[in-house]
């Protein structure tokens, strides 16, 4: 795999890992 494509991937992974934690901190504030 390229360079590239594995920074793409990791930002990704990323994403995955940060997205359902800020829905939970959105869900506790209201």
């Amino acid at each position: 795999m390229s360079l590239e494509a594995n920074i793409i991937l990791s930002l990704l992974d990323v994403q995955l890992w940060i997205a359902p934690h800020s829905n939970n901190r959105r869900i506790k504030e209201k």
